[in-house]
């Protein structure tokens, strides 16, 4: 059923009533805390900011300087970058949207919707040869501008995508190889920004009426990559899949490794993917990586995840992996 709320796109109205009521309670005192602290670098990024302080604590005023940077970001967003870059400003311009529908000063909503149609149009529309990562980007902007939009073709369009990717592209042990493919020494990045895609577009979706997290094809779902990826957290020397290899051979581990500090930093970027996993499928080996990234603040993955996804309860449960914090 598809039923757009217009309310956070990545969360709901209660996980924002939750945060409020929990404030004083770790680790949503230490979000609450970075989010306000924050200082964000781009019209754009302001302007998610901005929206998040208008829909999580009632700032008015935040919401007015939100729909002014949210205006100047349209021609900051298109200049000089590159296709997933592109998307991605897109997608958040789709979050700030949300969050802003029912702010009173959006007297200019109906033109806004226009243009964004428009911008989201010719992106999807570009004919350029694009890597399984870039696809799967498009699709949850495919996804999240649909329910901008209340386009429920559209809409039903990326739900297909998004099940095609889970019972094609996804291995039942959890990398995804199509993921790997593309310039060598960026393979982990490519396969963990693929898994957030299709992380996003299952949360975006679920709230919007279409349960994704619970599609599952031969026992694989949208949660399937999370503790392969996880591994390699604690493992980047381990990642085998820049190797050399022919047909379905798999690589030697340790094949075109990134260092320990690259991949750390890059977990740290989007962390919130296992904000999202955790608040499905709570794990204690995801908690332990959580407790190093909190709170988690990811301007690709929603924002302040640990705000609106965190519980206060820790998850328990035996450990898969030997190592512990470092």
């Amino acid at each position: 059923m598809f039923e757009p709320r217009h309310y956070g796109l990545f969360f709901s109205e209660a996980q924002g009533q939750l945060a409020r009521e929990q404030c004083n309670t770790e680790p949503l005192r230490s979000a609450w805390d970075a989010l306000r602290r924050r200082r964000p670098t781009t019209q754009l990024l302001q302007a998610q900011q901005d929206a998040l302080l208008y829909r999580l604590a009632g700032d008015e005023e935040a919401g007015v300087r939100a729909l002014r940077s949210l205006q100047a970001a349209e021609q900051e967003a298109a200049n000089g970058v590159g296709h997933l870059a592109q998307i991605v400003a897109l997608l958040t311009q789709a979050q700030c949207h949300e969050m802003l529908h029912n702010h009173p000063a959006f007297t200019t909503r109906a033109a806004w919707l226009q243009g964004y149609a428009e911008r989201v149009r010719a992106r999807l529309n570009v004919d350029a040869e694009l890597l399984h990562v870039e696809r799967m980007w498009l699709n949850a902007l495919r996804l999240a501008s649909a329910i901008v939009q209340e386009d429920e073709g559209r809409f039903t369009m990326a739900c297909d995508v998004f099940r095609d990717c889970v019972q094609h592209d996804l291995h039942f042990d959890g990398y995804i190889r199509a993921a790997t493919l593309g310039k060598r020494g960026e393979s982990l990045g490519r396969m963990l920004l693929t898994a957030q895609a299709l992380a996003l577009c299952a949360e975006a979706a679920t709230l919007a009426g279409e349960p994704l997290w619970q599609f599952d094809d031969r026992g694989v779902s949208a949660l399937t990559p999370m503790p392969y990826l996880l591994y390699y957290y604690w493992y980047p020397e381990k990642w085998r899949w820049d190797g050399d290899s022919e047909g379905h051979e798999v690589p030697q581990e340790g094949a075109g490794a990134p260092r320990e500090v690259e991949a750390r930093e890059l977990y740290r970027r989007h962390a919130g993917l296992w904000e999202l996993a955790q608040a499905r499928s709570p794990s204690r080996d995801v908690q332990l990586l959580l407790d190093e990234l909190r709170p988690v603040f990811d301007e690709w993955g929603g924002g302040p995840l640990t705000l609106t996804h965190a519980s206060v309860r820790k998850a328990s449960g035996r450990r898969l992996f030997g190592r512990g914090r470092r």
